[in-house]
């Protein structure tokens, strides 16, 4: 979502919205809306990228993600892009929820 979109939503009704999430809402590295194939439910994905998957960007997004699911009605997922987990958040993430992404080290290289 574009900050336009964002702001759009996030408008509609501030007063639900405690001051420290709205800045969470704000300030997400990543919010994408999607229709759900089979039901066509719009749903989020709370995306949080960092080179190391830690525990401050893992609650990070689940708070972005469940924030945005109470703000909206809809369901919201949460997602940490990294190159690397640390082990200490490994059992968070074998859940599957909330998700990571592993970054290809390929990405991370420069030319």
């Amino acid at each position: 979502m574009d900050d336009d979109t964002l702001f759009d939503l996030i408008d509609n009704d501030k007063a639900n919205i405690a001051p420290v999430d709205l800045k969470h809402l704000e300030t997400a590295d990543i919010i994408i809306a999607a229709k759900h194939r089979e039901t066509g439910e719009t749903q989020y994905v709370v995306v949080e990228s960092c080179v190391t998957a830690e525990k401050p960007y893992t609650r990070r997004a689940i708070r972005i993600a469940t924030c945005l699911s109470l703000f909206t009605g809809q369901p919201a997922h949460a997602v940490v892009a990294s190159w690397f987990m640390d082990p200490e958040v490994e059992p968070i993430f074998a859940s599957g929820r909330p998700y990571w992404y592993e970054i290809p080290v390929r990405y991370l290289e420069s030319d």
